[in-house]
């Protein structure tokens, strides 16, 4: 089985525009060199294929239609260049393919989760949600009574044939008119809107495979197989880990 994992770099990488620290900058890149060290090596160590984007698509949707929707026009165009991964992901042909952050580390060792498409649910606070849309509370009360997951784009599983109808459906969705009513300034509002049209081509995964350091216990730490330092401050979400752990981060 050809298994293809993919991450992307570019631009600085990472989303920055809320740092202002020359200090948390260098730290934030030393940890994604790591993680991304982390998972070429178990790249290496499984047989998997490795793929690392550094094209910028020229993408300008995302202010856009953000200033459409009454927004003020920000000229940070991080999250585009972070979106456009669901285009690239288009032209890769294989049985299963991994969407990995640049900011996910290998803990440990597991099993591909058997999946047309796996999402991570999202443990943190609700989404932001637009104001002008009276229709979200529909979703968002489902929200709060745990009927409906809240996707952590940060990992994806896609098994091959299921690759084209989603990440085509991310694409068109990102460069249409019509936005989700749920939004949070990424990809994962289109990714929460594919997973209500779709929900039978979706498995939820717990933690295990997408572990925020501030959100879960030491014990759930411990039994993660994927960390991610998600936010522009990745120093803050390393501090978060038990010592040996961090040790191990910043050894690699």
């Amino acid at each position: 089985m050809k298994v293809v994992v993919f991450q992307s770099f570019v631009g600085k990488g990472f989303l920055s525009h809320d740092v202002q620290s020359k200090n948390i900058l260098r730290d934030s890149q030393l940890i994604l060199i790591n993680c991304m060290k982390s998972v070429k090596n178990w790249c290496n160590k499984n047989g998997y294929e490795y793929i690392l984007n550094t094209k910028d698509l020229g993408w300008d949707y995302f202010n856009p239609q953000l200033k459409k929707e009454g927004f003020i026009y920000d000229e940070n165009r991080e999250k585009d260049l972070c979106a456009q991964r669901h285009e690239v992901c288009l032209g890769i042909d294989a049985d299963y393919i991994i969407i990995f952050d640049n900011d996910i580390w290998i803990y440990q060792d597991f099993e591909l989760p058997k999946v047309e498409v796996g999402l991570c649910i999202n443990t943190n606070a609700l989404p932001h949600y637009h104001m002008n849309k009276t229709s979200h509370f529909h979703y968002l009360r489902r929200i709060m009574h745990g009927n409906i997951y809240y996707p952590q784009g940060g990992v994806q599983f896609i098994n091959g044939h299921a690759n084209k109808h989603y990440n085509e459906w991310i694409v068109n969705s990102i460069k249409s008119d019509n936005w989700p009513i749920i939004w949070d300034g990424t990809e994962q509002s289109h990714i929460y809107e594919y997973s209500q049209q779709y929900p039978e081509k979706i498995t939820w995964l717990d933690y295990k495979y997408n572990c925020v350091p501030s959100r879960q216990t030491e014990e759930e730490l411990r039994n993660s197989y994927l960390i991610h330092f998600c936010g522009p401050n990745k120093r803050q979400m390393l501090n978060k880990l038990p010592f040996d752990i961090k040790d191990r981060v910043l050894k690699l």
